[in-house]
């Protein structure tokens, strides 16, 4: 009688919930540079988006960012406006983040101001950053879109925890004093937390549950210390769901590498059924939390967020409840509190019994937001039941009581997704549009408010209409899929990419593919854009695939099948050796990249059975290589005639000053012309409409002579001739020679404004972006058609302006054990750790065998690899070419090991030094150091000492020295100066 007197009494009061989550973010000062300012809002509101659809009235919620470029000017908005969040970049031009911090709250006291970075902090400055409590917390901007919802999330729960919790909303509690864990993990706690409320809205049967459910999420609060841990634990232990920690953190002011361990033991004793979970980075740790009992993963796991992922949704009472036996067997699942309540009495007693004695039933109502019947459930042990069948019964009529009083249907949404062709970005599926998209976008905000378009109003300067198929379809892709596992195991590229052919895309994303193609009836180029790619620290430049697609077959579901096939090749490419291993010398980790895809209209005009542009260029405003009176910052252009996959592979380009466009390169005779001039160029190939999309990138290109263009009309804006009578170069076509590309007619004699035009873009990409630029455009100016003028891509430029303050030759030389010098280096600062040299023979090479010699180089570079040694790579030509006769044709993989990477001439032939290709933006972004030797100015390898060293290993072309001692390796940035010494026995 007194179980059906509290089931009587048990009125859940939705109208209790009213008052939850009262403060919320709604306006946000962000202090950075513009570029940044529009990197954050875009994605911002974009992981707004990711659940604000299905959160009905929270839309109205969705926070709107203010920008500024200085501290000064933030300081004057916040005297005379209200904000309830500050965001502040690490680097504000004029003032320190800490001061900026102290005066803005003096200004507004308790406003919280968060540091965002992009550069990860010395153990001394996050040290700084507590003790100074100017700053509230600092996250890192790891590519991830979600980092600001994160922020504004954990700030609002802050805020709005007190109060919440009671009414019942349970509390997570994660403890983790590097932010750089804490930006990962809070990113994906909030991802299931909203994945969770998603669930609970679906089965919410009117707008009042809904309204409870949304509000009611468990909040996160977060602590770095062990004091702050056991003073939360303990305030809110009535309410916590459970507890994520790190094992090493402060405790009295030191790093105590127990303090997890403390922590667990104090917090189990009082609450045994508490879900703890411990992480570490040093993975014997995982034995000490067994013996314990704790749960632990490992932070070196290269599924980390996996790990976490299944934690949450086992122990925290997230997704379907799985019924199962003390062994883990799983018996049934629930995924709602009808189908709970109809299945528990045919689960088996010991099933029951195994979930009731560790509080799993009161955990899953908790996070299901039924926190009153979650207490009451709490409080019940089986002890108080005379059996098992007592015990049954006094759950279903508990449920019953719930569902009866809920039963008023339930209200689900349809969404139909209409694309609308006139916006100039489109975006398909939910989650971010990740970095490359995301700098196209910025380009048409930047176009808009620059006013170019008016300046040079005789020129179309467009960027192109993009389709975005955004990260989230990606993340659904390997999840449906299961393919994450699979993909992080495999390591052949050829297996991955058959593998992910297979797979098929979510259905709705084909049905709007489809609707697409309904309109598009040009060649697309299908290109990645993952969240890491082209951000501020890290370019990721060539690592993931991009497709070429004729998309001209009759058939509508071959042209879907090819477009469909190129976006799962692209999801395919983020597992392949390159990213990978360009991202294990990064504080990335594979599994935190999320891959969106762009849909592009391919630029130029169709010749025959061909389509390419009249030129394609590439603008560095940092010119890491200038010559004569060039500047630095003046920048440089590199063209090419065709597609730009002529630059990007760094194979042969022409090069200039946009300061100086009549300035030639600086070739000696006609001679270095003809022998540095491209020869060749990409188009697409429009002439097998049925091509097979194959992960080979060149499957629909062919690559062609300059008679082509020419028989074609294409060389006259492009190309000069040399005469060999006269020994001369002509700047026309009408005499009888090779054809040079000198692109004289625009550069020359200004039949296009090409130079003003690329200063003008310079100026304000980097105005924008608060830093160097790259800048992909292209360039058609075809007979009866207003020239055009297309911006492709805008990326960061990684330029490595560091300096040290000392010269190279201040050094004492005199004991004469230089192995190289080179006053064409890049990079800046000191190496000497570096025991281990691998060289390309001069005495056998042959640059016919390049390909072979990248073998050997691969082969090498793994051995080393497996013995955590770094090393220095010396070879001929150009690393890293897609023409083998220009230099070995390594893949970043191949290469992977090598700290610092030497280019040298051969036989009297110079090759130009490696620049605007994607291999040499990896290569700035790592700060991996790199030399060009070039004997005719004076520089030098020492190859008698190099031939002369006893050999570790030798392959037929690689040889392999280990040093008992290390090199000295000095690379000055501001002077371009390098040198390595060799220890003196």
């Amino acid at each position: 009688m007194k179980e059906n007197t509290e089931l009587i009494e048990y009125q859940p009061k939705f109208n209790r919930f009213q008052d939850l989550m009262r403060f919320r973010v709604r306006e946000i000062l962000l202090v950075s540079s513009f570029y940044d300012a529009y990197v954050l809002e875009q994605d911002g509101r974009l992981s707004e988006k990711i659940f604000g659809e299905y959160l009905n009235h929270d839309l109205r919620f969705v926070p709107r960012i203010s920008s500024v470029s200085s501290a000064g000017k933030a300081l004057e908005k916040i005297r005379v406006n209200q904000y309830d969040l500050i965001i502040t970049m690490t680097r504000i031009s004029d003032m320190n983040p800490f001061e900026f911090g102290k005066r803005a709250k003096k200004i507004r006291p308790g406003i919280p101001v968060i540091m965002l970075t992009y550069e990860f902090m010395t153990p001394d400055f996050l040290a700084k950053a507590r003790k100074s409590k100017t700053v509230n917390k600092i996250f890192y901007w790891l590519g991830d879109a979600r980092i600001l919802l994160s922020i504004i999330k954990y700030v609002e729960d802050l805020k709005n925890v007190e109060r919440d919790v009671q009414q019942g909303v349970p509390v997570i509690l994660m403890v983790e004093d590097s932010p750089r864990f804490y930006s990962i993990y809070l990113p994906q706690v909030y991802t299931e937390l909203m994945t969770q409320t998603r669930i609970l809205i679906d089965d919410s049967i009117n707008d009042l549950h809904r309204l409870l459910r949304m509000r009611a999420r468990p909040k996160v609060i977060t602590a770095e210390t062990y004091e702050q841990a056991t003073r939360m634990a303990g305030k809110y232990r009535d309410y916590l769901l459970g507890i994520i920690s790190d094992i090493s953190f402060p405790r009295r002011e030191t790093i105590d590498p127990q303090a997890g361990f403390r922590l667990a033991r104090k917090i189990k004793s009082e609450i045994p059924d508490l879900p703890f979970l411990l992480q570490s980075s040093r993975e014997q740790n995982r034995i000490q939390a067994q013996k314990l009992g704790i749960d632990f993963i490992s932070k070196k796991s290269e599924n980390l967020l996996g790990e976490l992922h299944r934690y949450i949704m086992d122990k925290f009472g997230f997704g379907d409840f799985v019924f199962r036996r003390s062994d883990m067997t799983e018996i049934d699942r629930a995924r709602n509190l009808f189908e709970f309540a109809r299945k528990i009495e045919k689960i088996p007693d010991d099933c029951l019994l195994y979930h009731a004695r560790r509080n799993h039933i009161s955990i899953w109502l908790r996070a299901r937001t039924e926190f009153e019947m979650a207490e009451k459930i709490r409080h019940k042990t089986v002890d108080d039941f005379k059996n098992v069948k007592d015990l049954k019964r006094y759950i279903k009529q508990s449920l019953g009581a719930v569902i009866e009083r809920n039963r008023s249907g339930v209200i689900s949404d349809f969404f139909s997704s209409q694309i609308e062709m006139e916006s100039n970005m489109v975006m398909i599926g939910q989650g971010s549009m990740g970095g490359k998209a995301r700098g196209i976008a910025f380009l048409s905000t930047v176009l808009e408010k620059s006013g170019l378009k008016r300046e040079f109003s005789e020129i179309q300067i467009d960027v192109p209409k993009s389709f975005v198929v955004c990260s989230k379809v990606f993340e659904e892709f390997v999840h449906k899929n299961d393919l994450m596992g699979f993909a992080l195991a495999e390591q052949k590229r050829d297996r991955i990419s058959q593998t992910f052919l297979k797979a098929a895309l979510p259905g709705q994303i084909v049905e709007e593919l489809s609707l697409l193609l309904d309109r598009l009836h040009y060649p697309l180029a299908v290109r990645s854009s993952s969240i890491l790619e082209d951000s501020q620290t890290l370019p990721f430049a060539g690592l993931y695939s991009t497709f070429m697609l004729p998309n001209n077959s009759g058939k509508k579901k071959k042209r879907l099948t090819q477009l469909c096939d190129a976006i799962k090749l692209i999801y395919a490419s983020v597992f392949y050796r390159s990213p990978r291993e360009y991202l294990r010398h990064t504080n990335y980790r594979i599994e935190e990249e999320k891959m969106a895809v762009i849909i592009q209209e391919v630029s130029g005009a169709r010749f025959n059975h061909h389509f390419y542009p009249l030129v394609s260029g590439v603008i560095q405003s940092h010119n890491f290589y200038p010559i004569s009176y060039q500047k630095n910052e003046e920048g440089i252009v590199e063209l090419a005639l065709g597609l730009g996959r002529t630059i990007v592979e760094g194979e042969r380009t022409y090069r200039f000053s946009p300061r100086y466009p009549q300035m030639n390169p600086p070739f000696a005779n006609a001679e270095d012309w003809i022998r540095n001039t491209q020869t060749h160029f990409y188009a697409l190939n429009l002439g097998n409409p049925e091509v097979q999309v194959s992960s080979d990138e060149h499957f629909s290109l062919d690559r062609l002579d300059l008679k082509t263009a020419e028989a074609e009309g294409n060389l006259e804006m492009l190309a000069s001739t040399y005469v060999v009578a006269n020994d001369e170069i002509r700047d026309t076509l009408y005499d009888r020679g090779p054809r040079i590309l000198t692109f004289a007619p625009l550069l020359k004699y200004n039949r296009f404004p090409l130079s003003p035009l690329v200063n003008r873009m310079i100026e304000i990409g980097k105005t924008a972006m608060g830093c160097d630029v790259n800048i992909e455009f292209t360039l058609n100016i075809f007979p009866g058609q207003t020239p055009q003028f297309e911006l492709l891509q805008i990326r960061p430029m990684v330029s490595g302006q560091e300096e040290l303050d000392s010269d190279i030759g201040q050094l004492d030389l005199s004991g004469g054990n230089v192995l190289c010098r080179s006053s064409n280096s890049m990079g800046n600062g000191i190496f000497e750790n570096i025991r281990d040299i691998l060289y390309v023979d001069p005495e056998v090479y042959d640059p016919a065998e390049n390909e072979n010699i990248r073998e050997e180089i691969d082969q090498m570079n793994e051995l080393l690899k497996k013995m955590e040694r770094r090393y220095l790579l010396i070879g001929f030509g150009r690393w890293g070419s897609s023409d083998p006769w220009l230099g070995v044709p390594v893949q970043w993989e191949q290469i992977s090991e090598a700290q610092v990477i030497v280019e040298a001439n051969f036989n009297q032939k110079v090759v130009d030094p490696s620049r605007g290709s994607h291999f040499f933006h990896n290569l700035t972004s790592l700060k991996i150091g790199y030399i060009h030797v070039n004997d005719r100015r004076g520089d030098l390898i020492n190859w008698q000492w190099l031939q002369e060293e006893p050999k570790n290993a030798s392959l037929k072309h690689v040889r392999h020295i280990r040093l008992k001692r290390p090199l000295s390796i000095r690379l000055i940035g501001k002077s371009r100066q390098g040198i390595i010494l060799y220890p003196v026995k």
